[in-house]
Order: structure tokens, then sequence, then C-alpha cells
């Protein structure tokens, strides 16, 4: 009696080692043409690709890039107006205002 499960598997294991053979050659090929290739240069992760991303003007709303040319009131994709935000150059500076816990406590007027 023979078994038609051994039968089977023998099969499906012949095809998947053929396929297994077939992908080695595949990359073997593929490994000789990029040997063959000259080499190319990269450019340092983060270098100038930051340095062209970071310069564009994004809205803080969408966080999508404005389109160059003058700034409107108004984002042209959301619609978010650029007004209740404060500006790049004054979100750097941070001021500090009086009260709370950082100075000496006050001495209060005295009462009449």
């Amino acid at each position: 009696m023979v078994n038609a499960r051994a039968g089977a598997r023998r099969v499906e294991d012949s095809a998947l080692l053929d396929r297994i053979a077939e992908l080695e050659d595949r990359l073997r090929t593929l490994e000789r043409q990029l040997a063959q290739r000259p080499t190319r240069r990269r450019a340092p992760r983060g270098g100038q690709a930051a340095s062209q991303a970071s310069t564009a003007d994004r809205c803080p709303g969408c966080l999508l890039e404005l389109p160059p040319g003058p700034r409107g009131a108004e984002c042209v994709w959301c619609g978010f107006v650029f007004a209740a935000v404060r500006s790049r150059a004054a979100k750097s500076v941070r001021r500090r205002r009086g009260g709370g816990m950082q100075g000496p406590p006050r001495e209060l007027p005295p009462k009449d």
C-alpha cells in the first residue's frame, strides 16, 4: 500500500527545493550585476536632504509645505489662519512673566 500523503509531500518538497534553487540563482545573478556597477557616492544621512526640507515653510495646522511666493493670511491647503500662532522668529524668544513663585514675596501695602 502506498501512502498518498507521503507522495504528495515529496512533490511539494521537490517543488519548494526547485523554487529555492531558482531564487538562489537569481540572487547570485543580481549580486554579480551589482558588483559590476560603478560605485556611487551617497550623501551622508541628515546632510543635504535635511537642510532642504527645513527651509520649506510648513503650515502649523496640516504640516503641508506651503507653495513658494508671498504667504497669505490662511493656508492654501487647510485654511489655517496664520495669525493664530506666533511667527517663527518670535517663537525662539521666550520672555518670563513676573509673579508666581519666581521672586521674593512682595510686601502687602498697609491697610487703612
